[in-house]
C-alpha cells in the first residue's frame, strides 16, 4: 500500500524530477527520466515513454525498547510493525517529513552530507 505520493524539486538535486512515495516503514525517491532515442522519431502529441529510477530510500525504525514493546494499532498490529501513514517534502527548507504509526513524526533534510556516497547512508532525523 502507498500512502504518499508527491512529485519534487529539491534544491539539493538540480535539473533532477523526483517522486516521492512511501510504503510500509520507508519513503522512496525515485528520478523520472525520458527516453530521448525514442522521443526524437514519435510525433509532438504522442506521450514520451519514461523511466522510474530509484534513488534514494529511507527506512524508519522504533525508537527505543519502549516502542518495540508497545504495540501500536493493537490486535490489528500483531508483529508491531512500524507504517509511514504520509509523507510530504517541503522544497523550501529542503525537509522531508513523515508521519509514522507509533505517533511520531520523523523529519529529515534531503541536503545529501559528506557521507551520501552511499545511499543506505543514515540520515539524522528530529522526533517530533
Amino acid at each position: 500500500q502507498i500512502y504518499a505520493l508527491q512529485f519534487i524539486q529539491s534544491p539539493s538535486y538540480p535539473n533532477v524530477d523526483i517522486m516521492l512515495t512511501s510504503a510500509h516503514d520507508s519513503v522512496y525517491l525515485w528520478t523520472i527520466e525520458s527516453n530521448d532515442e525514442e522521443s526524437s522519431s514519435e510525433s509532438p502529441n504522442t506521450m514520451m515513454p519514461r523511466k522510474f529510477l530509484s534513488f534514494l530510500s529511507i527506512q524508519f525504525s522504533h525508537l527505543d525498547d519502549v516502542t518495540q514493546t508497545y504495540q501500536f494499532g493493537g490486535p490489528r498490529n500483531p508483529e508491531n510493525e512500524l507504517y509511514v501513514f504520509d509523507a510530504s517534502y517541503n522544497e523550501s527548507n529542503d525537509l522531508l517529513a513523515a508521519a509514522l504509526s507509533d505517533g511520531t513524526c520523523r523529519v529529515l533534510s534531503l541536503a545529501p552530507s559528506n557521507d551520501d556516497e552511499d545511499e543506505n547512508t543514515q540520515r539524522e532525523q528530529c522526533v517530533l
